[in-house]
């Protein structure tokens, strides 16, 4: 899927679940006559299920033109906080201008009012939904319902792999053959080679995309390639409709989005998958997956915040297994009606006969079907049976039994509500979602750095936290100052998580360790003050990729290694006195190295041959590395091919081998490569 079109549905999909949230406020052509959208027993607005109508979305939502400076309409964000009435996109609409990608305009009306369409169309009957579940599909059926509140403050949202048990990779390859439960399964060459046709015939644009996909499919087990995002809230239950459990429930809902890993998004690009867009780095990449992530987590709060709600609950596990949760299945609304208590259908429009009903009416029908429906009698009977459900059905176990390997698998559980969204770091955690995961990314370097002097706590206002300066249109951090703060551990990446931040002031501390390449996902960093540590190790390329960087220093440490060649932009910066070569001067070793035995005692080594190189050096191990490495010979100048040597190490010896190179002085500095991978090859004993 291109980025513009993940983003597309992703936004789409949560800022229209805010939109079906946020409706009440808004009058409809025909609302039904007296059923409030308050969950409790007084009345109040026009209920938040009633459908959006299409054209009163097209006034708010009209056609834009692009900006040259932004992936998304210069107004987009105004018209959106406008839609939503009461406005309150402050930290959508921040995070939308801080996107750092140019990106094709997104047709935001036609999908809003096809999904507004769609809150009209046909629900399924309470009956069907505890019978074949999750999105009808058969997989589960209902096992849990309950009535309750959401708990304030609880979403959180992540990006997840696809597992699958081997029955549940069964069950897709057999869907995706459209093969029923009899046929045999092919084997899987046959399986490999009927999905490589499929790919040529159906998806030839999107070759990488898709193929990774398959495999997922094809192989089972933990695939990270494709991901979903999953958000889960805390909801207060009232009362267990069907089934028990605590009166606090962890719920998942599930697959608001999918994008491959940055991974999986440089093949497809690679292959063409993106037209003319650009590759995007992978920190411009990560911003966009965190803004999806934060988006999600504002509009789901917003979405369920306030309902009194019935909700129905499926394993999430019944269709893959990488983490434990219990998914939303369906939702109803409790509002009180003429004195009686209805239960409205979330996204049923008014002519639908699922529409509304009496709770009574509801409880007992939900009652009915789980007594008398095929899975009467085996249903999961409370909550806490989740993890012998899994087992069940083999999310424990080996779930690549085809590699041969015996490695039992463990589903991930669902994060833990974050401590920052508790109140006392972040005020309205609910609406101020960035902030609470700069607040987290701080408390999580914490100890690495060695700062349990430092007053960083989730009980204390964030803008009060030692070093902290927060600023700009969401209120993120900005700039982190802990310099001569006698901090003795090593720099965290999860430092590299402050997405927001402009400058990072770590001087004359104590710092050890390497640079963690996780820092060249800041980027937007203007100021990396390092200097006076005892930081070791190379530079990770990934620091060459900050290109709004203006301030760099780093001496009086133990770097090595050579300079990003990205550095070399900085306008003010202490690189000059490091002694480091950039290395962009530094020849690459050579590549394709390979040799074989020769003539009786001799062997012969090869590798490629190399443009701005004017000398070669083979070394060799003896084996078992006795000795470490030395010449084999003298240095290779000026010889036949350049790229062949014969060495006869005697008959019947055997070492290990590997050639470096060295630079012409104009295309790289006159320096020697690091050596190519070292290859073991013996000679022909002699006779």
């Amino acid at each position: 899927m291109q980025i513009r079109n993940l983003f597309a549905a992703l936004l789409i999909a949560i800022l229209l679940l805010t939109l079906a949230g946020c409706s009440a406020a808004r009058p409809t052509p025909t609302p039904p006559a007296t059923i409030p959208a308050s969950a409790t027993d007084t009345p109040g607005p026009t209920p938040a299920s009633t459908p959006v109508d299409p054209k009163a979305v097209a006034t708010v939502l009209p056609e834009a033109t692009p900006t040259a400076d932004s992936w998304l309409p210069a107004d987009l964000a105004t018209r959106v906080a406008a839609a939503l009435e009461p406005p309150e996109t402050t930290e959508a609409s921040a995070l939308l201008d801080r996107s750092p990608r140019d990106i094709d305009h997104l047709n935001f009306f036609s999908a809003v009012a096809g999904f507004a369409g769609a809150h009209q169309s046909w629900t399924p009957p309470v009956e069907q939904v505890m019978e074949e579940g999750w999105r009808l599909s058969e997989a589960s059926p209902v096992h849990l319902a309950f009535r309750g509140r959401l708990a304030p403050d609880t979403a959180r949202c992540e990006w997840r792999g696809i597992a699958r048990s081997p029955a549940q990779r069964e069950e897709a390859i057999r869907f995706w053959l459209d093969l029923g439960d009899d046929a045999p399964l092919p084997s899987l060459a046959e399986i490999e080679r009927l999905f490589d046709e499929f790919i040529e015939r159906v998806s030839p644009a999107k070759p990488e995309t898709t193929q990774a996909n398959f495999q997922a499919i094809i192989y089972g087990g933990l695939t990270t390639e494709y991901l979903f995002l999953t958000c889960y809230v805390d909801f207060q239950v009232d009362e267990y409709l069907i089934g028990s459990g605590p009166k606090t429930v962890q719920v998942a809902y599930d697959q608001l989005s999918d994008i491959n890993s940055y991974g999986l998004y440089r093949k497809a690009h690679a292959a063409g998958e993106y037209g003319d867009e650009a590759l995007m780095s992978g920190a411009e990449y990560d911003v966009l997956m965190r803004l999806a992530v934060v988006l999600g987590e504002i509009a789901v709060s917003r979405a369920m915040s306030g309902r009194d709600s019935i909700v129905f609950l499926s394993p999430l596990g019944s269709h893959a297994i990488a983490v434990e949760a219990w998914q939303a299945v369906a939702q109803w609304d409790v509002q009180l009606v003429d004195g009686a208590l209805q239960a409205v259908r979330y996204g049923a429009g008014d002519h639908d006969a699922e529409y509304t009903q009496t709770l009574d009416n509801l409880k007992s029908r939900i009652t009915t079907a789980a007594a008398s429906d095929k899975f009467a009698g085996q249903r999961i009977a409370s909550t806490e049976g989740l993890e012998a459900y899994y087992r069940e059905i083999g999310a424990y176990d080996d779930i690549t039994p085809g590699d041969g390997l015996d490695n039992p698998f463990t589903p991930a559980q669902p994060p833990p509500v974050p401590p920052c969204a508790t109140g006392g770091a972040v005020a309205d955690p609910g609406a101020n979602r960035h902030q609470v995961h700069d607040c987290q990314a701080l408390l999580a370097a914490q100890e690495a750095l060695g700062g349990a002097a430092l007053n960083w706590s989730p009980t204390l206002p964030l803008p009060i936290w030692d070093g902290v300066t927060m600023d700009g249109p969401d209120g993120s951090v900005v700039k982190l100052d802990l310099s001569g703060r006698g901090l003795a551990g090593v720099l965290p990446p999860e430092l590299g998580r402050l997405y927001g931040l402009e400058e990072l002031w770590l001087r004359n501390n104590r710092l050890s360790g390497p640079i963690p390449p996780a820092l060249g996902l800041l980027g937007g960093l203007q100021y990396l003050v390092l200097d006076g540590n005892r930081l070791s190790g190379a530079m990770p390329d990934e620091l060459g990729e900050l290109e709004a960087l203006e301030g760099l220093r780093l001496s009086g440490n133990e770097l090595s290694g050579c300079l990003p060649a990205g550095l070399r932009a900085v306008a003010d910066s202490d690189l000059a006195g490091m002694g480091l070569r950039y290395c962009d001067r530094i020849p690459p070793p050579p590549t394709g190295f390979r040799g074989a035995p020769y003539f009786r005692g001799s062997v012969q080594l090869n590798w490629d041959a190399m443009p701005g190189v004017d000398a070669y050096q083979v070394q060799r191990l003896v084996e078992g590395g006795v000795g470490g490495w030395y010449r084999a010979g003298p240095d290779l100048t000026g010889i036949l091919f350049g790229n062949s040597y014969n060495f006869g190490p005697g008959c019947g010896r055997h070492y290990q081998y590997r050639v470096l190179s060295r630079g012409d002085g104009q295309t790289y500095d006159a320096v020697w490569s690091a050596p190519s991978e070292a290859i073991s090859v013996p000679t022909n004993p002699c006779p």
